[in-house]
């Protein structure tokens, strides 16, 4: 009776061993597959992007993965005061308050720190004075392609009857404006600035009703 009653729990034993190894298979498969299932997506970049206001197709830099950024600088309304369009292409100039507005649903103007972002990709500082400008030109425009355009910096001058804005540095000079306001000065914001006999390019703080170049970025998710 004894041998009975011993034989009995150890086939017991031996049964419940079994059910908890084929529990601990069958949830290890399940975490797996739960596994595979969650891998992330891969993402998927666009191109260009066509602004329905003006039917206009900018070709879009991606290289950079925080955010898309246009290789053309933007033109929201082709009848506007200052349009310059040549064979090196069109360009919109615009005051501060202007180009903060001025993108199309769901892109802004990029800040004075995504500037520096996507120059750190070639050099470390973003300033005037710093020793880096001439590798951030060089990356800007020739690695990444930016297309960036001399088409100077409208503003009313001083010594001048006119009281139309005049290009300073057309031809010479770039000034892309950013979200940032100079913090020191309420009157200015900061644009990036670029030299294209120098070959250099640093942000700097500018008067907001003078007029410069725009481009759109939008933050990939």
């Amino acid at each position: 009776m004894q041998r009975t009653v011993i034989l009995f729990i150890a086939i017991i034993l031996m049964a419940c061993q079994n059910e908890s190894a084929d529990s601990t298979s069958s949830q290890n498969d399940t975490d797996s597959t739960k596994t595979q299932n969650e891998q992330p997506k891969e993402i998927e970049f666009i191109n260009e992007f066509t602004d329905q206001r003006t039917d206009r197709t900018y070709d879009l830099h991606t290289q950079h993965v925080d955010a898309y950024w246009f290789l053309q600088d933007l033109v929201s309304d082709k009848d506007a005061d200052i349009v310059v369009n040549d064979d090196l292409g069109m360009t919109q100039l615009y005051t501060w308050d202007e180009a903060k507005k001025a993108c199309p649903d769901g892109w802004i103007i990029p800040s004075d720190e995504d500037f520096r972002s996507i120059m750190s990709d070639f050099a470390d500082g973003a300033d005037e004075g710093s020793d880096n400008t001439h590798e951030a030109f060089e990356g800007l425009q020739n690695v990444y392609q930016m297309n960036l355009l001399p088409r100077g910096f409208y503003v009313k001058r001083a010594d001048s009857n006119s009281d139309e804005p005049e290009a300073v540095g057309e031809g010479e000079f770039a000034y892309y404006w950013t979200s940032t306001e100079d913090q020191d000065n309420p009157s200015k914001a900061f644009a990036l600035r670029v030299d294209f006999k120098g070959k250099r390019t640093y942000l700097q703080s500018y008067n907001k009703s003078g007029k410069g170049s725009c481009r759109c970025i939008q933050y990939i998710k």
